[in-house]
């Protein structure tokens, strides 16, 4: 029998793991303690790196039960969305959706996933008449728009397979650029989602106040100095932008540690902040740290 944290398969993409039991949270070194534990969120919603095995994504869907075992999480490896609309409408009927709504991000193949779904969102008729708390972790992401990164997160890692996929790269880097700038006249996939991720609300339509305004989701950016495929540069650039527009932004900057493992690194500082995250979208507020 598997565990109760087992990912089931809704489609080819797109995973879920029920909850597993209705206690609020506590880190494993805080059990026992007197610290207040947290109410859950109603889903987590994981958007995995690209070309992410699904042994490595359970085991961040068993610490996120760890943390919130009354959560529904649903994790997402490319963008083939329809079964998580199906969940959202669901998790709305049942009343879960009004505990709010954890968005967890990982490199830019996740944060390409997490437009798509704003997109879907703007389009749907999912329409709440509530305020759910949201909260954004954006981990190892997002990058910039550059050849070098498109060329590190794209290449095999055998070096003979990567001499061949090269000229391939190069040639569909370019075609992309060529189609969106001078052919559809918009902006690169990554130039948008940079600035989707400006916008206040990460989830279009679930993030306004009773009186209709945009309410700001809270954030946080997970990224390392030595990543291999995501200039830091960028993602601290993208976190300064986020602070100057006034979010409640944290940052977790890591000295050594590879591209999206960081919660292997050092899983304590990991998990502790993202579930200071999501304190932070109950309390609905937060200072902003400069980097």
């Amino acid at each position: 029998m598997p565990p109760p944290s087992a990912l089931k398969k809704l489609n080819s993409y797109v995973f879920i793991s029920e909850p597993i039991d209705a206690e609020t949270t506590l880190l494993p070194s805080e059990r026992g303690t007197q610290k207040p534990a947290l109410k859950p969120p109603g889903l987590i919603i994981l958007f995995t790196w690209m070309d992410a095995k699904l042994i490595h994504i359970q085991k961040y869907v068993d610490t996120f039960h760890e943390l919130f075992p009354s959560s529904t999480i649903v994790a997402v490896t490319q963008a083939a969305l329809a079964p998580l609309m199906t969940i959202l409408h669901r998790e709305k009927e049942n009343g879960r959706l009004e505990n709010g709504i954890l968005v967890h991000t990982m490199s830019n193949g996740g944060s390409f996933q997490l437009v798509v779904f704003q997109k879907m969102l703007m389009k749907s008729a999912l329409g709440a008449a509530f305020e759910p708390p949201t909260a954004l972790c954006l981990d190892s992401a997002p990058g910039e728009d550059a050849l070098d990164i498109a060329l590190r997160a794209n290449s095999p890692q055998n070096p003979l397979l990567r001499v061949i996929a090269t000229p391939v790269i190069l040639f569909l880097y370019g075609v992309h650029r060529c189609f969106f700038q001078w052919l559809v006249g918009k902006p690169p996939m990554v130039a948008e989602m940079r600035a989707k991720f400006l916008s206040p609300a990460v989830l279009p339509g679930l993030s306004s106040d009773t009186h209709g305004k945009t309410k700001a989701t809270p954030r946080l950016y997970v990224y390392s100095e030595t990543d291999e495929v995501m200039q830091p540069e960028g993602i601290r650039k993208h976190a300064d932008q986020a602070i100057a527009a006034g979010f409640d932004v944290r940052v977790e900057r890591y000295e050594i540690s590879p591209h999206v493992a960081h919660a292997r690194t050092d899983p304590e500082r990991y998990w502790n902040a993202v579930r200071q995250l999501w304190l932070r979208a109950l309390e609905d507020g937060g200072k902003h740290v400069k980097l």
